[in-house]
């Protein structure tokens, strides 16, 4: 899954690498796999953007006009089990991505990162519910309703 992101930001550093001298020695071969990495997790998002997202769904979710899938709203919640799983849909990616909380880390499967914006989501999720019992599956009134 998490590899279609790596291919693209892959193919664009491959490009940028096709315009170099081809007596390059290869020395800075692990400096260019750190900014491949690099290039994909930023272009999946920081923990702040997770924030920010959350933020904006659940600000939608107050409003009653305006719906779930709103243009303005990267990310929606799809299902959520309150220090186990949370399933969201990321509209940028077009893909569904699932964020496990091992050992009270959450870990994002789709970007095999723990610092992405789906990982921020979940962060933001999992403090508003703080208050709930453990794997205990929430729905979304539950959780605006707070």
């Amino acid at each position: 899954m998490g590899k279609n992101s790596y291919e693209c930001v892959d193919e664009k550093i491959d490009s940028n690498n096709s315009e170099m001298d081809d007596d390059n020695d290869g020395s800075g071969d692990a400096r260019d796999s750190n900014v491949k990495v690099g290039h994909a997790a930023r272009s999946i998002g920081t923990l702040d953007d997770g924030t920010t997202a959350f933020m904006q769904w659940l600000e939608s979710m107050n409003k009653q006009y305006e719906p779930n899938y709103s243009m303005d709203i990267p990310v929606i919640l799809r299902k959520f089990i309150k220090d186990k799983l949370t399933i969201l849909y990321d509209k940028n990616l077009e893909s569904e991505i699932d964020v496990e909380i091992i050992e009270g880390v959450p870990i994002c499967r789709y970007c095999n990162l723990d610092d992405c914006l789906h990982v921020g989501f979940t962060i933001s999720l999992e403090q508003m519910c703080e208050d709930r019992g453990s794997n205990q599956e929430l729905s979304v009134d539950e959780i605006v309703n707070n």
